[in-house]
């Protein structure tokens, strides 16, 4: 896996995966929400114009970002990440990467929040 990810996008660190859990009472309105933290690996690309496909699918915009990381890890749409200090949410999971018909690793699109 190391060595597929190190091929694919070039370099990989450590980043803080913040998981985000609402909490719903009978009728469905949030009551609370708690965040879990944990440390993963992943591999941190910027969009391109050479991503035009997702782009014009409306998954990405030009200034998001992709991230590359295990297909062990649960990440949930609306988790975050947190980059030298900055939070990045998760938006969309592109198609999976796979080698020989092997699911390598998740791929997603995420988005500065300054929220």
């Amino acid at each position: 896996m190391d060595r597929i990810l190190s091929k694919q996008v070039g370099f990989a660190r450590d980043v803080i995966l913040i998981n985000v859990t609402e909490i719903k009472d009978s009728l469905g309105n949030i009551t609370a929400v708690t965040e879990s933290t944990s440390t993963i690996e992943v591999d941190f690309q910027p969009i391109t114009k050479q991503d035009h496909q997702i782009i014009e699918r409306g998954i990405a915009n030009m200034g998001d970002a992709k991230v590359f990381c295990r297909i062990s890890y649960t990440i949930n749409p609306d988790d975050f990440i947190s980059v030298d200090g900055v939070r990045w949410q998760f938006l969309n999971q592109i198609e999976p990467d796979d080698v020989e018909g092997v699911q390598v690793c998740q791929s997603w699109v995420v988005r500065r929040f300054d929220g």
